[in-house]
């Protein structure tokens, strides 16, 4: 018996090592670098008169940081027993251009699990314009959210939903009309565990659970973030590495 659970355990080893090695061989550049440069499609323009002028009206002066600074404020100058039961999320804001403006949307997250089983859900967003700073409390009823539990919880509806593809990116928008919205990146891997391709975005209603699917270049249009940051420098910068081939190709040719 112990002899067949020693075995079982070696072939499991050895599996798992033959899979990373596969999985080495595949990813490679050695043999993907015209995919992995090829992932972010760049569009050599002249700047000259063609490009259009900075809208000074609306130019972006507020961070995160400052922007976050003026929701505390706010919620204090609201509700000063708002502030102990939740907090302003930083991990979730976006900055979104709404109605040609751009604005700082930070969603409130439950303080804990004792809050949350006492609140159920979180009365609004604060919206914070990024050019003069003005801050207003939002009230809009969300259910489903990163900081809730059990079948609140965010990231256990989406994945009880998509378990075959890749989310990364929860970011929180709303419409023009003032809506909210959880927006998640959707991916897959373009050679085998690696090149990271979006393919599009699950957007979810925070008061119903509901979710939608959209592919690439079919969003809404109020939607500001489909690509994250990770994702957008991955594809620069395999797009500047390989630019002139990779691998056995860039042996051949130096």
């Amino acid at each position: 018996m112990t002899k067949r659970i020693v075995a079982s355990g070696l072939a499991v080893i050895i599996l798992s090592l033959l899979f990373l090695l596969v999985a080495s061989v595949a990813s490679s550049p050695m043999i993907n670098w015209r995919t992995k440069q090829s992932m972010l499609a760049i569009n050599e323009v002249s700047f000259d008169e063609s490009v259009p002028n900075v809208d000074m009206e609306n130019l972006i002066i507020l961070d995160e940081f400052d922007a976050i600074r003026f929701s505390e404020q706010l919620i204090t100058k609201t509700d000063p027993a708002m502030g102990s039961m939740y907090s302003i999320s930083d991990e979730f804001g976006t900055i979104s251009v709404i109605n040609g403006q751009p604005f700082w949307l930070f969603p409130l997250e439950h303080n804990g699990f004792f809050k949350w089983k006492r609140n159920g859900v979180i009365p609004g967003y604060i919206k914070v314009n990024a050019t003069t700073g003005d801050s207003e409390f939002v009230e809009s009823t969300i259910k489903y959210a990163p900081s809730s539990y059990f079948g609140d919880d965010l990231h256990r509806k989406i994945y009880s939903e998509y378990k075959n593809i890749g989310l990364t990116d929860f970011s929180f928008e709303v419409d023009n009309e003032g809506k909210p919205y959880w927006v998640i990146t959707a991916y897959t891997h373009k050679t085998f565990v690696s090149t990271t391709d979006v393919v599009g975005s699950i957007v979810v209603d925070p008061l119903t659970g509901d979710l939608d699917y959209y592919a690439v270049n079919e969003q809404p249009e109020w939607i500001d973030r489909i690509f994250s940051v990770s994702i957008f420098n991955e594809q620069l910068d395999n797009w500047g590495k390989y630019v002139n081939g990779g691998g056995i190709h860039r042996i051949l040719v130096s």
